[in-house]
């Protein structure tokens, strides 16, 4: 941390008892504010460190499911490659004369693709923290409270739209 974080002193002795105690009053200003930039980031440590276990236990998960899904498609291959194989050593053992054959073969399985699985980046929402100062924290709030008040007195006005009688109506229901 940087030096900010060094105590500006409660008192200097040569000083007289009102200096000493304006400077005791800024001294606990000073730890207060110390306190809550401590605590302050030690809850973005935390809020860091859930981050990466997060990460880490998804990517965890993801290994997994390619792991898994190699397995099978190994499965897949090693079948598809003994069955070729078999092909191979029966034209080479039964089949006199037959390159060609196993040159369409060779081709083919040449051109055979065995993919495990590809990436793909999925956006999502995130939830990190920012710090944003008090004066921007004070005036959030403040342009929020006129919106909420401007809300209520919208739905006040509205109301009491609504609920006043309609002199027309009020008469024609009288008249049935």
């Amino acid at each position: 941390m940087s030096n900010s974080l060094e105590s500006p002193g409660r008192k200097v002795f040569s000083s007289s008892k009102e200096e000493n105690a304006i400077r005791e009053i800024f001294y606990q200003h000073w730890e207060k504010m110390k306190n809550e930039m401590t605590r302050t980031s030690d809850e973005i440590n935390r809020w860091r460190q859930k981050s990466i276990a997060d990460i880490n236990k998804h990517a965890d998960q993801e290994i997994q499911t390619l792991n898994n899904y190699y397995v099978r498609q190994r499965s897949v291959f090693d079948e598809s490659r003994r069955a070729n194989i078999d092909i191979a050593t029966a034209y080479v053992h039964h089949v006199t004369k037959q390159s060609d054959l196993f040159g369409q073969l060779r081709d083919a399985c040449s051109k055979l693709e065995f993919q495990v699985a590809k990436l793909e980046m999925v956006k999502g929402n995130m939830d990190y923290i920012k710090v944003i100062t008090v004066e921007d924290y004070t005036k959030k709030m403040h342009e929020n409270s006129i919106i909420k008040q401007s809300t209520r007195t919208d739905n006040s006005i509205h109301k009491n739209v609504n609920s006043s009688p309609n002199p027309t109506t009020a008469s024609s229901n009288r008249i049935k």
